[in-house]
């Protein structure tokens, strides 16, 4: 009797994690040949705060500068990373746009803005393509501007 009941119970255990398990979703895939998909994923990953799209599209050298009043502030691919980690799934509330101020076979200069309530946070990204001929986010250059 003591083993059919256990036999139950196990059977119970199995049944309610299987019926609870969350369904895993796997990295939305970026296609890095397109300088639009990259930024859109970086836009997207901001809004999300998906780290699987961060670490697509962003270089792992990449250097990020922060401009506060009277300092700046450096951040690497694995701060960002950390830092959107720890808060992801929270949307942020502002709308995104960006317009491409330069570009070459090589390299493209974007501005991507992200526009709160009160400000505009202004990033300036740095894209470069690889001998792969991926794009990926180098640089960011990040500036708070007052609406």
């Amino acid at each position: 009797m003591k083993k059919r009941m256990f036999t139950y119970l196990a059977l119970l255990c199995i049944a309610f994690t299987t019926a609870n398990a969350s369904e895993i979703k796997p990295a939305k895939k970026v296609n890095m040949t397109k300088p639009s998909a990259v930024i859109d994923a970086f836009i997207e990953a901001q809004v999300k705060g998906d780290v699987s799209l961060f670490d697509q599209v962003l270089a792992n050298e990449l250097v990020m500068k922060v401009n506060r009043p009277g300092s700046i502030n450096f951040h690497t691919k694995e701060n960002i990373m950390t830092y959107y980690g720890k808060n992801a799934d929270v949307l942020r509330g502002y709308q995104p746009n960006y317009e491409i101020l330069s570009s070459s076979k090589t390299a493209i200069l974007a501005r991507v803005d992200l526009k709160f309530a009160s400000f505009i946070q202004q990033n300036f990204v740095a894209l470069e393509k690889d001998s792969l001929g991926e794009w990926k986010i180098t640089q960011l250059n990040r500036f708070n501007k007052a609406i």
